[in-house]
């Protein structure tokens, strides 16, 4: 579809579409974010009048809460990520709180690994 004839109905139409594959609404939020910045670059570059996802509601994630393992769950999984590659950083992991993306940041020379007790 050419620019100049891209529509807000389209761009809505692009959202039901992903809905319908199954995307998560997160993914769905980033796909429009995406989207809509580069209609701004158009614009900014004079390719476009106007923005035409700006027309278009964002769409919305639900907030929902985090579901966490118990001690039990804990220590089922690390009962059989023993002997796997990241079983050190599953360990850290759950005797931290740490988060998936903080324990990949640090360098294993940073990490003091310990046999985890389960209380």
């Amino acid at each position: 579809m050419r620019l100049d004839r891209l529509a807000p109905t389209d761009v809505e139409a692009l959202l039901v579409v992903l809905r319908d594959k199954g995307l998560a609404e997160s993914s769905i939020r980033n796909v429009f974010a995406v989207l809509s910045q580069a209609l701004d670059v158009a614009v900014r570059d004079r390719l476009l009048a106007r923005n035409p996802a700006s027309a278009v509601k964002r769409p919305r994630v639900a907030a929902s809460e985090a579901v966490h393992l118990d001690v039990t769950q804990v220590g089922s999984l690390l009962d059989a990520a023993n002997g796997m590659r990241y079983v050190d950083a599953l360990r850290l992991i759950a005797a931290t709180g740490l988060r998936r993306g903080e324990a990949l940041g640090l360098s294993w020379g940073d990490v003091e690994v310990k046999p985890l007790e389960v209380v």
